[in-house]
This record gives structure tokens, C-alpha cells and sequence, in this order.
């Protein structure tokens, strides 16, 4: 529970999992003080945001400082409670999310091998998703960065849209990708 300005009121035993810091020694304490020095800014921008009204609830990932290791990732979901559109104070819970992060990290440096891989391919490859939206583009496929980072998520008909493309050319590309779907094979 924090007040108006982001002043701890009130921590609970979680606290002192998250940060090896007793609950009674951080109150009256800006929340901030004990953010990394890595997320400072971000968490300050969108506490102001919650804060002032601009967003309804704050659903962040951050890191907090711990006693006994660098830090804790955590993910805080908070509103503000008001009265007369005035903060009165920010209740929230926070969540140990160290375990996730662990995985995630595993995830991309696994993503990022295969990326390498499928990069240094001689020859055009692309990665769809089940509804035909791209995720992975090889410098063969389209040879500008800025275009295969636009084109992630996105499907072809975006792309004959945005490119000035016909669109018998997205659907000629949707006929070959759910025919390769459904039957299996490269077509």
C-alpha cells in the first residue's frame, strides 16, 4: 500500500521474500528507492502515469533490490483508489516472477540459436504462425531489416495493403500456405 507520492504505508511478509529487507524497516520509504537503478526511469513514468490518472491500472515488470543477491524480478499490478479523481493511495500486489524470468531467458537464447540457423540458410524462409502471420523472416526472404521487423505479426494481406501490392498475391500465398498445412509438405 503506498500513498499519494509512492510512500510505502504498508508491506506485507511477501516484502520481505521479494528483497531480504524487513517489512517495518521500508515504511514511510519511497517504493523507488528500492527499484534497480535498471528500471528507475520506466517504473517512475508509469507510477506517474497510475498516479495522474493517464492509466486505470499498472500491470509492470521490474526489478527489485535484494539484500542478498542482486536483485528479484517481480511483476506489480496496482490501482489507484480516489476520491473526487484525486489519488489517495496505490494498492497493489506484488509477485516473484525470478523463476519466469529464468525460463524466458532460456526461451530467446533458444530462439536466438534458431534464428542463426535458420539465417544462415541460402535460401528464402520464412516462419508462420497457425493463422498466417509471420514471426521469423531470413535476411534471403526480405532482405530489409526495417521490413522483416515490420512484417513480424503481421499476415500478407497486410503487407499487399501497406506495399500497394494486388491482393491476388496475398491470397495466392494463403492458397499455398493452407495447402502445406493441410497436406504436410513443402508446396
Amino acid at each position: 500500500l503506498l500513498d499519494e507520492r509512492g510512500v510505502i504505508q504498508f508491506v506485507n511478509q511477501t516484502w520481505e521474500d521479494l528483497t531480504g529487507i524487513r517489512a517495518e524497516q521500508v515504511r514511510l520509504e519511497r517504493l523507488i528507492r528500492y527499484v534497480s537503478y535498471l528500471d528507475r526511469e520506466r517504473f517512475r513514468a508509469k507510477l506517474e502515469d497510475l498516479i495522474f490518472g493517464d492509466i486505470d491500472r499498472l500491470n509492470l515488470e521490474f526489478r527489485l533490490i535484494h539484500q542478498q543477491k542482486p536483485y528479484s524480478w517481480v511483476r506489480l499490478n496496482a490501482t489507484a483508489v480516489r476520491e473526487d479523481h484525486q489519488p489517495l493511495r496505490i494498492s497493489g500486489t506484488l509477485e516473484n516472477i525470478d523463476k519466469f524470468k529464468e525460463i524466458e531467458k532460456e526461451v530467446f537464447a533458444t530462439k536466438d540459436f534458431y534464428e542463426s540457423i535458420l539465417n544462415s540458410m541460402p535460401a528464402d524462409v520464412a516462419v508462420f504462425s497457425p493463422n498466417h502471420q509471420y514471426l521469423f523472416l531470413n535476411h534471403h526472404a526480405v532482405e530489409s531489416a526495417a521490413i522483416r521487423e515490420w512484417l513480424k505479426n503481421r499476415d500478407d494481406f497486410e503487407y499487399c495493403a501497406y506495399f500497394k501490392k494486388p491482393l491476388t498475391l496475398a491470397n495466392s500465398r494463403r492458397m499455398y500456405f493452407d495447402q502445406a498445412v493441410e497436406r504436410k509438405v513443402i508446396v
